[in-house]
């Protein structure tokens, strides 16, 4: 819970806030969406599953074999959506960074 507060409001949404940087903040929107919405799919699977809340009697709407490829492709889209996201960032602010130094050096 600190993690989805700290990402949504509390001191990463806030410093991001604080950069003046676009490709910071919305980076850091995205990163917040992937946490929430990456870890809403384990709980969400778990009632999915026999003996779970969803599915009528508790009969569920997954086998396991079909929980085990959700969790994989979600594990993939979160982790590699994740990295490529922070990369993003790293390369938005590199630019910002670089343009400057050879715009001068350029006159």
């Amino acid at each position: 819970m600190y993690i989805l507060y700290s990402a949504w409001i509390g001191e990463v949404a806030q410093l991001a806030a604080k950069s003046e940087s676009e490709a910071v903040q919305k980076g850091v929107r995205a990163l917040a969406w992937f946490i929430l919405v990456g870890w809403a799919i384990y709980p969400i699977g778990y009632m999915a599953m026999p003996g779970g809340l969803l599915g009528p009697d508790g009969a569920g709407l997954l086998r396991p074999s079909d929980l085990d490829l959700i969790y994989n492709i979600g594990d993939a889209i979160n982790k590699i959506g994740f990295g490529l996201v922070v990369y993003g960032i790293a390369r938005s602010e590199s630019a910002v960074k670089v343009a400057p130094q050879s715009a001068t050096s350029v006159v």
